[in-house]
């Protein structure tokens, strides 16, 4: 009997344990969508079944042009985020440099090094 056997419940839990992670990474792989990021600087464009044939742009974006649905795009900024990119553009005028980002809120120092590779403004990326 397993009783009289406590290295069978080892084997037992490592092996559900790795069917758990197994079923994990299928899981995930099958329903994460993945966003550009820097390797993928080329223009993004047609209808590659993920998106609408019209809805085209490059890296990087320009900060003081792209809309929410752009800006979504980059990794690091999700829509609530974006929203309120757009939001301070509209309210405090066009952004000088990326380094405005700041100001918007919950933008800190770590996102803005993560997303500044992506954003210029005027053709220049700072």
């Amino acid at each position: 009997m397993l009783c009289h056997r406590p290295f069978l419940y080892r084997i037992f839990y490592f092996l559900a344990l790795l069917l758990f992670l197994f079923t994990a990474v299928l899981y995930t792989a099958r329903h994460v969508s993945f966003k550009a990021g820097p390797e993928t600087k080329e223009s993004l464009s047609g209808n590659d079944g993920f998106g609408k044939a019209e809805d085209s742009f490059s890296f990087p974006l320009e900060l003081n042009t792209a809309g929410e649905d752009e800006l979504t795009h980059v990794k690091g900024i999700g829509p609530v985020l974006a929203e309120r990119i757009v939001d301070y553009r509209r309210k405090r005028g066009m952004f000088r440099s990326t380094d405005e980002l700041l100001r918007v809120k919950g933008i800190g120092p770590a996102t803005y090094e993560k997303i500044k590779p992506f954003l210029t403004v005027e053709g220049r990326s700072e």
